[in-house]
């Protein structure tokens, strides 16, 4: 087992040598090149994601539905439990399932990003999303699939590929279902004053938190899986540590692009984007009275990553700034994650012994 320190000394190493190679992979000469640097980026991740013992939060629930045919059952979506039955029907240890998970996790990501894209999409999803795929390994297949979706939607708008590829990733996480009716709303036109209106209108209703309790309580009555786990163990309420408007859009800084962007909405693409982020900042809104939402809310921000491609065309010194804010706030949440403890599941990392 790693100690705290050595673990954290891991986590940015990891990160650190993963991003470069992806920078590498952005100057590449030739297609061989792009690849064989990729299959680099792929293993730096891999190997720590998938011969990890008792790492995540999750881990040992994991390792319980593999064993327990009605857990699995009852737990899991399409996805995932097909990959229980086929590690159990070929009569593997347990550990396959996270070997397969992370494989399917990180391919999307690693292997079908362009080139020139390639290094702040994945330095995004390494500072956001890379430990939580240690935690949330259902959610994070199924982000993987709906990252790629997103990306391929912003260069081809094909939205039967978006669709193919948002229902599978519904197979992994329900929650990604989200993102089909966005792809139609994002038909819509929307002027820009609007969006910006929605979004300062949530952080000032956001600043009372009893009106954060109150559109909990109006969605809880409509019925949802989610709903029995507020204010539990499992969900949490997370008033005490981000309790107004405030820090519902710190969590969603992402959401401020648009504002840096001109014409922003006149594109499908754009909508979309645009679509995605105000789904963050509800979610994360809602988070305030629910714990459980934040599973909503990170599922949506998986936009976030691209936020550098959606703001390529704009220019002023004021975006750079906002830019370079924007990454910092993320090496922070990045730094915050590889340091705790207890809440988030991943230090101290141990290795599963493999001889």
């Amino acid at each position: 087992m790693f100690s705290y320190r050595e673990t954290i000394f891991l986590y940015i190493a990891i990160v650190t040598i993963a991003s470069f190679l992806g920078w590498l992979v952005s100057c590449s000469k030739n297609k061989f090149t792009e690849l064989a640097l990729k299959v680099l980026v792929f293993l730096v991740l891999f190997l720590p994601m998938a011969l990890r013992y008792n790492v995540g939060t999750d881990y040992v629930a994991y390792v319980n539905y593999f064993y327990s045919p009605s857990l699995l059952i009852e737990n899991s979506e399409l996805g995932y439990y097909l990959i229980n039955i086929v590690v159990q029907k070929l009569e593997l240890d347990v550990q396959w399932v996270f070997v397969i998970s992370s494989f399917v996790i990180l391919v999307p990501v690693v292997f079908f990003i362009k080139k020139k894209d390639y290094f702040y999409i994945l330095l995004i999803y390494n500072l956001l999303f890379y430990l939580e795929s240690f935690n949330l390994v259902r959610q994070s297949i199924s982000l993987s699939f709906v990252l790629l979706a997103l990306y391929k939607f912003w260069y081809n708008k094909n939205v039967i590929q978006y669709l193919i590829l948002v229902l599978i990733s519904v197979l992994f996480h329900t929650s990604s279902v989200i993102f089909i009716p966005l792809v139609f709303l994002s038909f819509l036109h929307v002027d820009k004053k609007i969006y910006l209106f929605v979004i300062i209108f949530l952080g000032l209703f956001s600043f009372d938190i009893n009106n954060v309790i109150l559109l909990y309580e109006i969605i809880a009555s409509f019925g949802s899986d989610y709903t029995s786990y507020a204010f539990t163990e499992y969900g949490g309420s997370v008033i005490d540590n981000m309790n107004s408007g405030i820090g519902a859009m710190i969590r969603t800084l992402s959401s401020l692009s648009p504002i840096f962007v001109k014409n922003n909405n006149e594109n499908i693409n754009d909508r979309l984007f645009t679509l995605c982020l105000l789904s963050a900042t509800f979610f994360s809104v809602l988070g305030l009275s629910s714990g459980i939402f934040f599973r909503v809310y990170f599922g949506a921000s998986i936009i976030s990553c691209l936020v550098v491609i959606y703001l390529r065309n704009s220019n002023g010194f004021v975006k750079r700034i906002y830019l370079v804010v924007l990454f910092l706030y993320y090496f922070y949440l990045f730094f915050i994650q590889t340091a705790d403890e207890i809440e988030t599941g991943v230090n101290p990392y141990r290795l599963i012994d493999v001889f």
